[in-house]
């Protein structure tokens, strides 16, 4: 009887099963082993091996990449990235390889397996994807398509690539008289046009590096105004090779683009050229939600929330170009808005700036301003916070919005700093210093003083009283008294001047007055409103409905009329002369005179 508990053993040959994969002289292979020995299957007639784990980091978000070689006998060797989950497809080989790469049939996952295994000690190494600083062995460096720049000057142990982005490229910090000669092409870009618009974009370039702005310039007027190209000198201090013709942005692409590469231009100015509201109501819409999106992404330091997605808001400062403004009162005061009219734009010094701009001359001076920056970047950021407040309070002027003393506050910081870090270089005195530090805070508070008419663009309620006051001014329409007759202060309601004791009306009746009460004429006032928009360049971009609401919504309305489904906005009223009652809206006669 046979004794069960003995084991049976392997006879002679006998190899215990199992799997092995590994590279062969013409391709990957896999060994099966069996009872009847080793059985070997060729899993492709290429050979691959991953040479690197990358890490690249956007700033918002890190993704991993496997950089790759791999070649067929006769063939030069090629390397390439992808994805890690593009590599565990493994259908990659003939898009990358060539039409001769073959994958044997069923034998995908046992090659993938292959090249995982021989991958093991494969190193991993971080590549940035955005500007801006970062800290890098314990300092903070200022990281570029050239590597970086730090305290101690070029950085080289640091990988960056910024794919589109490339042109955001500074050079070596300068010094001594190269470094000088460069300050001084920057200081030169004031004289190019009025001080009202060379200093806020000089002031945004060197306020851009301290980041955290929440607020964009915005250069407006008609084509050949120069904008694009003020723009540029603004760009070319973060690389030479940007022009009018090469910005980083542009209202023409899709928004997911726009809003990846303005979040990884951190701490940077970054143009977008050439707004424009479109010929149709379709496109003039789409466009303005483009604006407000990433405007507002800026205004409130965030960006549009995706599912499974980093969130991208602009890194940097923003300018843009346009023939044409975003309305939106929240969205206008986010904005410094600047008019750039024919003729103030020197082209004779506009051409002189180009060429130091072409010749890397801004770049020069931005990569100094980093050296100098990157030792007390902590601590000017500090004071920044400090003195920005002090000159928010200098900046405040009733009727301004309260966020536009906050934006001419930081510019004027961003020219300080340059200024502070001309003086120490050596490219102007002290003295010098001071005074143009007192002439760009000047020109800073004038370009404030012009932003309450903009904001008052934006808001349709205010633009619409506004309308209706001047063409009470300019006798196209009046206002009477309950009975029809001049009201008190008859020439300011659009009535005529006396003539023997009796006065009459001027252009169309829109409305009644009773004390302090205003009743008007909703269709007759929007229509004249609309009118004199339009000679004024100053149109209002609502419906009749859209109005009312926005009347009531900023409470102008002093009393409204509800219906048991919908808010009706007008009260009912019959004054003499007058066959039926009819709407009107109720407002205070203070709103409008």
């Amino acid at each position: 009887m046979k004794d069960k508990s003995q084991k049976k053993t392997a006879g002679p040959g006998v190899q215990k099963a199992g799997i092995r994969h590994f590279e062969g002289d013409d391709g990957l292979y896999m060994e099966r082993i069996g009872r009847d020995g080793p059985v070997r299957t060729r899993l492709t007639n290429f050979r691959a091996k991953v040479l690197r784990s990358i890490v690249t980091d956007d700033g918002a978000q890190k993704s991993t990449t496997l950089l790759i070689e791999a070649w067929l006998d006769g063939k030069p060797k090629k390397k390439f990235e992808m994805t890690v989950s593009d590599f565990m497809r493994m259908d990659w080989a003939a898009n990358h390889i060539g039409l001769d790469a073959i994958v044997y049939p069923n034998a995908a996952q046992h090659a993938r397996v292959a090249i995982q295994q021989m991958a093991r000690d494969v190193k991993s190494c971080t590549r940035f994807a955005h500007v801006g600083w970062r800290r890098h062995r314990g300092k903070k460096v200022f990281l570029h398509a050239g590597g970086a720049i730090g305290a101690s000057g070029k950085v080289t142990d640091i990988k960056v690539d910024l794919g589109d982005l490339h042109d955001f490229y500074l050079p070596s910090p300068p010094t001594g008289d190269d470094l000088i000669a460069a300050i001084k092409a920057s200081l030169a870009v004031l004289e190019v046009g009025p001080l009202s618009l060379t200093c806020p974009v000089l002031g945004a370039v060197f306020r851009a590096l301290l980041g955290g702005t929440d607020f964009t310039i915005w250069l407006d007027g008609l084509t050949g105004g120069f904008k694009s190209e003020m723009a540029a000198l603004a760009q070319q201090h973060f690389g030479k090779n940007w022009s009018r013709l090469n910005l980083p942005g542009t209202w023409l692409s899709t928004d997911n683009a726009t809003e990846y590469d303005a979040s990884r231009a951190k701490d940077v100015v970054f143009v977008i050229d050439d707004y424009k509201p479109g010929v149709t109501a379709y496109e003039a819409a789409l466009v303005h939600a483009k604006a407000e999106r990433l405007i507002q992404g800026q205004g409130n330091l965030a960006g549009r929330k995706r599912l499974n997605r980093a969130t991208y808001r602009p890194g940097g400062l923003l300018i843009s170009t346009g023939e044409d403004v975003p309305r939106g009162t929240s969205l206008r005061a986010r904005m410094l808005i600047i008019h750039m009219k024919p003729g103030d734009i020197d082209s004779k010094r506009l051409t002189e700036c180009q060429r130091d701009g072409a010749a890397g001359l801004f770049a020069k001076t931005m990569a100094g301003f980093v050296q100098w920056l990157a030792p007390d970047l902590d601590e000017k950021r500090s004071y920044m916070r400090e003195k920005v407040a002090a000159l928010r309070e200098n900046a405040a002027v009733e009727g301004m919005h309260r966020r536009t003393p906050e934006v001419i506050a930081n510019l004027q910081f961003g020219m300080r700093l340059f200024l502070d870090f001309a003086a120490n270089a050596g490219a102007i005195t002290s003295d010098e210093r001071d005074e143009l530090r007192g002439i760009s805070w000047k020109a800073l508070k004038e370009v404030a003083a012009t932003q309450p008419a903009e904001q008052l663009d934006a808001d349709d309620a205010q633009l619409f009283l506004f309308l209706v006051r001047q063409t009470l001014a300019t006798g196209k329409a009046y206002v009477a008294n309950k009975s029809g007759k001049p009201p008190q202060n008859a020439k300011a309601w659009g009535w005529g001047p006396a003539n023997g004791g009796v006065r009459k009306p001027k252009g169309v009746l829109i409305g009644r007055k009773l004390d302090s009460d205003l009743y008007l004429d909703p269709q007759a006032a929007f229509t004249v409103a609309k009118i004199m928009g339009k000679k004024l360049g100053r149109n209002l971009s609502v419906e009749f409905g859209t109005l009312k609401r926005r009347l009531s919504d900023r409470g102008l309305l002093v009393t409204t009329e509800l219906n048991t489904k919908r808010q009706v906005f007008t009260v009912r009223k019959k004054f003499r002369g007058m066959t039926r009652s009819m709407d009107f809206l109720h407002l205070e006669a203070a709103s409008v005179i």
